[in-house]
């Protein structure tokens, strides 16, 4: 398709199109989650620099900030990707530290455990050997008796534990 364009309307059917094309390229920069910069705020910002509106000066003005502002919007991804990838590592570095302490907590409980193992079988044994020396006393206290008895007539006499240091002898 050909366009039939006049010498008077060439001006502005090239700044149309040129319009056209960065109206485009705005759209296609910034068709993801940006919103579009109007062309009309950029020819005024590059008026305002010094460039004409309607003049290819203004055009390469206008392509240039789009180009600035599409690189500032690479640049936030950017740093958008960088801060989230750095808050994902924290994440990540907290639930390390708390596994960490559950397994220091969980260790400390099993320690507490085997130590209060180790002081019941040191009671216990204590316990044992203090039956064992109560157990040889009351031996002792039988042949007692039966020396006093005469050492020729026995009679029975038999001693026993009572429970909590009470000996009993008939």
């Amino acid at each position: 398709m050909k366009l039939n364009i006049s010498n008077k309307d060439e001006g502005m059917s090239a700044y149309r199109l040129n319009k056209l094309v960065i109206l485009c390229f705005t759209s296609f920069l910034f068709a993801s989650n940006c919103k579009a910069v109007s062309i009309d705020i950029l020819q005024e910002q590059c008026a305002d620099i010094g460039f004409k509106i309607k003049t290819p000066g203004n055009g390469e003005c206008v392509l240039r900030l789009m180009k600035s502002v599409a690189n500032q919007k690479n640049r936030e991804e950017s740093e958008r990707k960088a801060y989230e990838a750095k808050v994902a590592a924290e994440n990540v570095q907290r639930q390390q530290e708390a596994s960490l302490r559950q397994q220091e907590a969980y260790l400390r409980r099993q320690q507490s455990e085997m130590l209060e193992l180790q002081r019941r079988s040191i009671e216990s044994q204590e316990n044992i050997a203090s039956e064992q020396r109560r157990s040889a006393g009351l031996q002792l206290m039988q042949k007692g008796l039966e020396s006093l008895n005469g050492g020729g007539q026995r009679l029975k006499t038999t001693c026993r534990n009572a429970g909590i240091g009470i000996v009993t002898c008939n």
